[in-house]
């Protein structure tokens, strides 16, 4: 959804008198049509062509102190999926101002988006004032469509006095034309009627897929219910910013709008989600987390013990035990973060649940968080990201002992940096271990070192667990991909292959870990060797530790040595990882 900055003149229904030239963008992909100007009353004061996304209207002066309603018509190419939209009277572009918006004799401007459209059709299907409608808009999208801006087609580069207001609403048209990728739009008709089916969800508040009488919104054969059942549709909405910005509709190379971003209803303990598996089964799964000090229960940049609890909901919440179940047969979870830069990327994550509370219906499955979901404070806190949390569940439904069907269940936690100054994982690097970025940038590889358990002994000594992960990309050209695809975090151990920088024939060659030590001490003068807890699994542990001395006078400092390779891993200022924690 764009906005051409072409103009064309030619007016129609105008009263005599004085008349003030409005100059307007009709953006959702640049419109060719046509626009009609209507006063309150219904009655059409002025019309003209819409050309590449530009038009010019003279409107007589007696009209502008009233609500004027602004209607284009005619066709544009959606931008995501270059499918052609037709504009029509049931489904059009459209902008309703407010009564003496427009000043006499001074030109205005009139941006028509799919924001200002999904506005309007809440003031004339719904029944809202403008002014409600604006602020519902904004309480779900997390702006207030701007009437000062000028956008433009997104899929090619910004006009030469664009302003900032400018791109960020014709990077916001080119999210709505992802949103309806991403719901599954797959026809200019569905993709033209989707801002009646947002104003449709919005009336009663709510972007949840209902209408006011709890009616699923169709958009042509799309259940929005169902698709907000399945994955919310604020953070759909909030994903498709960082979709868009790597798009290759994006032609302009618009960054997401660093304000007025929408507002994710995140999920915190307790989340329930039931989902109908392929093989019938009615499965209520039930996010928590498991907490043991130096951690608090919650989703924080550390490690974090996801509890899972699957139940039967046709037999009274039964505990589903997967070592028994004769169709539910696995579980697990798959952390991503969908960053508003563009960048997709996981986290270091356990793959096998653990099942001791199985008969309970309990698994808990490990994540390792490497960046928190927002970035500032309270009222200033701005998202950087969504973390979709996937639970899937796997089915053998013919009970031939191969998994048939996978179901997934989306979780949206709010991860934070940890409380009272904690620091639960340090970050460090050596400039001989290089490898090439995301982003294409060759440089030294990060590796983490997470505090992953502390348990106190009797005698006041403690047992302590590292865990240390990584960042790997594949080998693009084996992969298919470009060095914006594959990037993972996996846990480091001897004989773990990974891939260096790219070289002269662009590939990634193999780079074998011989030798990992990490060592501790809790004087910085002591170092004591932990051994690997189990093969190949990055965690390493060392019992009995004395040092760590549980008191109230302030965290335990712990200072970690990583060497990989011979190379001793040091942070920025140049010297071993620290972390910061009370020991229990």
């Amino acid at each position: 959804m764009t906005a051409g900055c072409g103009s064309s003149s030619g007016s129609g229904g105008t009263p005599s008198g004085s008349t003030t030239q409005i100059t307007g963008q009709a953006i959702a992909g640049a419109v060719t049509g046509t626009v009609v100007v209507a006063d309150g009353a219904g009655t059409t004061v002025a019309s003209a062509a819409v050309t590449a996304g530009g038009f010019t209207v003279s409107v007589g002066d007696s009209a502008l102190d009233g609500e004027l309603d602004f209607v284009v018509t005619g066709s544009y190419t959606d931008e995501v999926s270059g499918e052609m939209v037709q504009l029509t009277a049931a489904d059009p572009l459209a902008l309703t101002t407010a009564a003496g918006h427009f000043v006499a004799g001074a030109t205005g401007n009139a941006p028509i988006t799919p924001g200002s459209t999904v506005v309007r059709r809440l003031v004339r299907d719904h029944t809202m004032t403008l002014t409600a409608a604006r602020a519902a808009f904004q309480a779900a999208f997390g702006y207030a469509p701007d009437l000062d801006a000028r956008p433009f087609d997104p899929t090619g580069t910004a006009p030469a006095a664009a302003t900032g207001a400018d791109e960020d609403e014709a990077f916001r048209a080119g999210v709505f034309s992802q949103l309806a990728s991403d719901l599954g739009l797959t026809t200019g008709a569905a993709i033209a009627a989707l801002f009646r089916g947002l104003a449709d969800d919005l009336a009663d508040g709510t972007l949840d897929g209902l209408a006011g009488a709890g009616q699923p919104v169709m958009v042509g054969t799309v259940d929005l219910a169902t698709r907000h059942t399945e994955n919310a549709l604020c953070a759909r909405l909030l994903t498709a910013h960082g979709e868009f910005v790597e798009n290759t509709a994006n032609g302009g190379g618009l960054a997401a709008p660093t304000s007025g971003l929408p507002a994710l209803v995140y999920d915190g303990a307790g989340a329930r989600r039931t989902v109908t598996t392929p093989g019938g089964r009615r499965v209520t799964v039930t996010l928590n987390t498991a907490a043991e000090p130096p951690f608090t229960a919650g989703f924080w940049t550390a490690r974090v013990a996801h509890q899972i609890t699957l139940t039967d909901a046709d037999n009274h919440d039964a505990p589903i035990d997967i070592t028994s179940d004769p169709t539910i047969v696995d579980v697990s979870h798959h952390p991503l973060m969908h960053m508003l830069s563009g960048h997709d990327h996981t986290t270091p994550h356990a793959h096998e649940p653990d099942t001791r509370g199985a008969a309970a219906g309990q698994y808990v499955l490990d994540a390792y968080y490497v960046m928190a979901s927002e970035m500032g404070m309270g009222a200033m806190a701005m998202p950087m990201g969504v973390w979709d949390y996937t639970v899937r569940i796997d089915e053998d439904s013919n009970r031939d002992g191969t998994v048939d069907t996978t179901t997934e269940v989306i979780f949206h936690p709010k991860v934070d940096p940890p409380m009272g100054g904690a620091v639960l994982f340090a970050q460090v690097n050596h400039a001989a271990d290089t490898w090439t970025s995301m982003d294409g940038t060759t440089g030294p590889r990060p590796y983490r070192v997470w505090l992953h358990e502390v348990v106190t002994n009797g005698d006041g000594s403690h047992d302590l667990t590292l865990f240390v992960s990584t960042q790997e990309m594949v080998d693009m050209a084996m992969a298919g991909m470009d060095h914006h695809a594959g990037m993972t975090f996996p846990a480091v151990y001897p004989g773990l292959t990974l891939h260096g920088p790219v070289d002269e024939m662009g590939m990634r060659p193999e780079v074998l870990i011989a030798t990992v030590a990490v060592e501790v001490s809790t004087d910085g003068a002591t170092w004591v060797a932990l051994a690997e807890e189990e093969p190949s699994s990055g965690r390493y542990q060392v019992t009995h530790l004395a040092g760590l001395d549980n008191t109230a006078a302030g965290p335990d400092t712990l200072a970690v040595r990583l060497t990989v390779n011979g190379h001793s891993m040091q942070t920025a200022a140049g010297a071993e990882s620290q972390l910061l924690f009370t020991a229990p």
